[in-house]
């Protein structure tokens, strides 16, 4: 590992939220890697997940999941209310709850991709879930962002009113 790959290892297994970026090669799926595999040998339960479905094969040996799929956003057909409703009341979504409810780091990769809408709606449904107001459900859960904002762009999905927005552009996101 370099000297900024050891920086982002220590302070991610450490219970820090961080953001790992840099361009393509730099390493970012690599200490990823082994961060997860050792918060895991270290007892914690981590959830990795990506923004698509190709994405996830780079971790097919950590068992990621889309972020849509772990959070139980699917589509994103749902509003905020109507979709914190299902998640306690639908048993088809017993599994997302469950997903949010016991994981403790959050690692989502290929973040450039991810919407203010997507983020915004995930961090909602952490926050709500567990039953705490500070982001994403405050500190019984640790998220690590991880991507090239050079790379792609969040795909827009305006049918559902999202606009493409990047992640960090939503209103919460300077106080993570």
């Amino acid at each position: 590992m370099d000297e900024s790959q050891r920086e982002a290892y220590s302070l991610a297994i450490n219970g820090h939220n961080i953001i790992i970026t840099g361009q393509a090669g730099s390493g970012k799926t690599f200490v990823i890697k082994i961060i997860v595999e050792y918060l895991r040998k270290s007892g914690h339960k981590v959830a990795i997940t990506t923004s698509t479905g190709i994405a996830s094969l780079q971790y097919q040996d950590l068992n990621a999941l889309t972020l849509h799929k772990w959070s139980g956003i699917g589509d994103g057909r749902y509003a905020n209310g109507e979709l914190l409703h299902l998640i306690n009341t639908d048993e088809r979504f017993i599994a997302c709850k469950q997903r949010i409810l016991e994981t403790k780091v959050l690692v989502i990769d290929e973040i450039s991709m991810i919407s203010s809408r997507v983020l915004t709606q995930v961090e909602f449904l952490c926050r709500k879930l567990r039953d705490n107001n500070f982001t994403f459900g405050g500190l019984g859960l640790q998220v690590i962002l991880c991507g090239d904002f050079y790379q792609l762009p969040p795909v827009p999905n305006e049918l559902c009113g999202d606009f493409g927005h990047f992640c960090f552009e939503a209103k919460w996101f300077d106080n993570f």
